[in-house]
């Protein structure tokens, strides 16, 4: 039972890493104001069918820390279209940007019998208890940019020192050295 439920999971955290961790060619512009409608690009070929391991639909619980801006606009969209694309539902579970609310959130996904629960932006220190008790009741555990390292759950982090070092060299090789480079920055934010 335990090993289906991974193959499930798997089936519906895997497309949605590649998501968040792909590159493509298209570009797409923010909305101009909240809610506006979010267009996904993206350049799919394979089978469209839904994997067996899902077929009966996923449980998904998205226990997020920050809920502004147009990443996390753009990041619901595709989670929603995934999930309800393979037959499931999903539960968003804000947290206004306060730890023991999120902590107390994982818990609630837990107690709804989520199967899978999605976590952005959380820290080890604040839920490591709650995240435990998940993994203690069989439910899948994927973190995005989260320093949670328990045995069974799966990370996807941005390295953002490699984004910037790899960048810079890209600009240092196609310019050979001679490009003038200005840096934005606003208080509070890394340029």
């Amino acid at each position: 039972m335990k090993s289906r439920k991974l193959w499930r999971a798997a089936a519906l955290v895997l497309p949605a890493a590649l998501l968040l961790t792909s590159c493509s060619e298209q570009t797409s512009v923010a909305p101009e104001a909240p809610g506006a409608e979010i267009e996904i690009l993206g350049n799919f070929t394979g089978d469209a069918t839904i994997p067996e391991a899902v077929d009966a639909g996923l449980e998904v619980a998205l226990v997020t820390r920050i809920t502004t801006g147009s990443w996390y606009e753009t990041y619901v969209a595709a989670l929603e279209n995934e999930v309800e694309g393979l037959g499931g539902t999903l539960q968003i579970l804000d947290s206004g940007d306060d730890l023991a609310k999120m902590a107390s959130n994982v818990d609630t996904a837990v107690n709804s019998q989520a199967d899978v629960i999605l976590i952005n932006n959380g820290t080890a220190e604040a839920l490591n208890d709650s995240v435990q008790k998940a993994l203690d009741a069989g439910i899948v555990v994927a973190t995005y940019d989260s320093d949670i390292t328990l045995d069974g759950v799966s990370s996807i982090d941005q390295n953002d020192a490699a984004l910037a070092t790899n960048g810079l060299q890209t600009l240092a090789d196609d310019f050979d050295g001679e490009a003038g480079i200005v840096v934005l920055s606003v208080a509070g934010y890394a340029p």
